[in-house]
């Protein structure tokens, strides 16, 4: 999540990934200093664990809370659901 937003913080600042893997972007001199500032930011936020053990309710309820919390990427949010 924080490199996903700090990502989106350096392109603003026209500083972009380019072909460069995860982790040489996360080396470059410029974004460095953006991703340690998101990354104290999410240590500042308050969480909530909602334990399902059951799969197929897992996944419906992650599309369910990000639509509710307006955190897809088509509301301005990070959650892609790649991983599904």
């Amino acid at each position: 999540m924080a490199f996903r937003i700090s990502e989106k913080k350096a392109r603003e600042k026209g500083i972009n990934r380019g072909s460069r893997t995860r982790e040489q972007f996360a080396n470059d001199k410029k974004f460095v200093p953006i991703f340690k500032e998101v990354k104290a930011e999410i240590r500042k936020m308050g969480f909530r664990i909602v334990e399902i053990n059951d799969a197929i309710e897992q996944a419906v309820f992650e599309v369910y809370a990000a639509l509710e919390l307006g955190t897809t990427l088509a509301q301005g949010g990070y959650n892609d659901f790649s991983n599904h």
